[in-house]
């Protein structure tokens, strides 16, 4: 529920931006025209409604609410650019080029203008949320529930550094699954041992499992295919260890996770 209550402050903020940077601009433009700044709050009210619900839905359209707390900053920065891009050029096109305009250069100081105050305000608050959110990872008031696949030396070495990266990743590692009922548990002093694979989707679905972290040894690649055949019927995310990099390339896209000895797979390319 807490989590449910930040994606809603989050997209909160992104609403209460569009509306200030579309309120700023009104301002602006009568200046730009040389209009009387008396404000027709009937037109405003209109518009504020109007653009706002077309930013809301441009920013669901383009995944922001996706995944809100683990973003890149700057991945984060580089997608509002393009998109604040693309919807100022809609909002020009579809409302701005109406306006009775003397210069043809005021155009293009409507549109700039728009574009810099709506991406300057957005991409401040958003960088300030994201900022807050991942405090709040720090503080362990926001994590998320974490399954090892592996048991041997390579679960260890990876449990092991994730451990020291734990407090920005958010991590709550709940167990750990071994691939075979014979495969050492070098992991038995750390975490709770919850059985093989014959029980992970059992274990998933009790222990409301969010992100699975696969790390198994060489001699138990064989087993990716069915692991990740098994995870797809279920909503988490899914991260291997990098020697297993060239194994799934061509059948997933994997992301790599700055900082973490990690690679995160996209399973939606599944085939």
């Amino acid at each position: 529920m807490r989590r449910g209550y930040y994606k809603m402050l989050a997209i909160f903020n992104d609403f209460l931006s569009a509306v200030s940077a579309w309120v700023i601009f009104y301002i602006l433009r009568k200046n730009i025209l040389g209009e009387s700044m008396f404000i027709d709050y009937s037109q405003l009210v209109k518009g504020v409604i109007v653009i706002s619900g077309f930013w809301m839905l441009l920013f669901v359209a383009a995944g922001f609410y996706q995944n809100v707390f683990k973003k890149s900053r700057v991945k984060l920065l580089l997608s509002l650019f393009l998109v604040s891009l693309m919807g100022s050029v809609v909002i020009f096109m579809t409302l701005m080029l109406d306006d009775d305009i003397s210069h043809p250069k005021d155009y293009y100081r409507l549109f700039y203008t728009y574009f810099l105050v709506h991406f300057s305000i957005v991409s401040i608050q958003k960088i300030g949320t994201l900022t807050y959110f991942k405090k709040l990872i720090r503080q362990k008031k926001i994590f998320f529930n974490t399954l090892i696949i592996g048991s041997n030396n390579k679960a260890k070495e990876i449990f092991t550094e994730l451990e020291k990266l734990n407090r920005s990743l958010g991590y709550k590692f709940l167990g750990y699954l071994n691939v075979f009922e014979n495969t050492p548990n070098m992991l038995a002093d750390d975490l709770r041992h919850f059985g093989d694979l014959s029980v992970l989707t059992k274990v998933i679905r009790r222990a409301r499992v969010e992100q699975v972290i696969i790390a198994i040894e060489p001699s138990e690649h064989n087993t990716i295919a069915k692991i990740l055949n098994d995870l797809q019927e279920f909503d988490v995310k899914v991260s291997i260890s990098p020697d297993m990099y060239q194994i799934l390339i061509g059948s997933v896209r994997v992301n790599h996770l700055m900082g973490v000895p990690l690679i995160e797979v996209d399973q939606q390319l599944m085939p």
